[in-house]
């Protein structure tokens, strides 16, 4: 038994929409996660002061995702997912012209130059995401308002968050070398030791 399906423009339609949903529901998902984990960290942070460590509890930030900021991240990933769907567009079409242009060294720059500026464009959504998740966390305003505010803190201080920010992804860097180095140190103490067979 097999079954053939011939597409219309109606299909084509619902199965363009239901992609694009789908994308979008994961999309939801990444950065209502990424959201919550910044309320912990803000409830965390301003909870702390000299004379005790501060708490934070996971299921408030839930909470607040959940019910009160679920609008602001959908519309944070429909950004986010409405650019992705630009990109493979724009990869599809450069991928295409480059093959009926045969190699052509103009159509290759002006592909090159396309799927830069997408993905350029991708970069700035996220960030802007990420700024506006972040001022979210804290300050408790919507989408727009937390995005714009979020981007003219970082103008203000963008130096230190520089800073900061190339600090943490050498620590990061750091702590992924220990934990390979972990990994293969203990490796080869069970070779040597464990089951004798480190040759």
């Amino acid at each position: 038994y097999h079954k053939v399906i011939t597409f219309t423009d109606k299909t084509r339609f619902m199965t363009v929409a239901m992609v694009f949903c789908i994308i979008w529901i994961l999309c939801f998902i990444r950065e209502k996660t990424k959201f919550i984990y910044m309320i912990a960290a803000a409830q965390f942070y301003f909870s702390s002061n000299a004379n005790e460590t501060g708490s934070a509890s996971v299921v408030a930030g839930m909470a607040i995702a959940n019910f009160k900021h679920s609008g602001s991240i959908a519309l944070g990933s429909l950004l986010h997912t409405v650019v992705f769907m630009i990109r493979i567009i724009v990869d599809r079409i450069v991928d295409a012209s480059e093959s009926k242009a045969g190699r052509s060294g103009v159509a290759m720059c002006i592909g090159c130059l396309l799927k830069c500026f997408v993905s350029c464009l991708e970069s700035l959504i996220e960030k802007l995401n990420t700024w506006a998740y972040a001022f979210m966390a804290i300050s408790g305003d919507p989408y727009c308002k937390s995005a714009w505010n979020g981007f003219i803190l970082n103008l203000k201080h963008l130096v230190k968050f520089y800073f900061a920010d190339i600090l943490a992804s050498l620590f990061v860097f750091i702590g992924m070398l220990a934990i390979s180095a972990l990994n293969a140190g203990s490796c080869f103490l069970i070779l040597k030791y464990g089951t004798k067979n480190a040759d």
